[in-house]
């Protein structure tokens, strides 16, 4: 009797199972390298121009941070300046009119040490890409 218990075991251990070929088809496929920034990369992904007023610039700016959630450390709405801080690293954006159907902005680290992940500029900046045509409206 264990004769052939022995022997059923050694067949199935010898026989390929009937799922090889399933195995073989869920190979690992090649993982996709991670995307590395340089500090020129960044220093050129941070500045931008948009067709649009500086004000409105502005406005749809703060709306951004307000949709990502980013503490808003300090506001000069003279100047175009805002200070804020996301995953303790403070960034300065200063918004200015290059002329009159044109506004740049500019969004530099507060310590001006570019090495960070670039990721919540990117979503800031594309915030302001979607809603380019978007008008403020007063409400008062």
């Amino acid at each position: 009797m264990k004769r052939i218990y022995l022997i059923l075991i050694t067949i199935m251990f010898l026989l390929p199972s009937a799922g090889a070929e399933e195995v073989l088809a869920l190979s690992p496929q090649p993982v996709p390298s991670v995307q590395t920034y340089t500090v020129q990369s960044i220093r050129q992904m941070c500045s931008r121009t948009y067709k649009m007023g500086s004000e409105n610039l502005f406005y749809i700016f703060l709306a951004a941070l307000n949709q990502y959630n980013v503490k808003i450390e300090e506001i000069q709405s003279r100047t175009g300046t805002i200070l804020f801080k996301t995953n303790s690293k403070e960034f300065l954006v200063s918004i200015s009119n290059k002329d009159s159907n044109n506004s740049y902005i500019k969004i530099i680290p507060a310590d001006n040490n570019y090495n960070f992940s670039p990721v919540i500029i990117q979503k800031i900046l594309s915030y302001i890409d979607m809603n380019n045509n978007t008008k403020y409206v007063n409400i008062l």
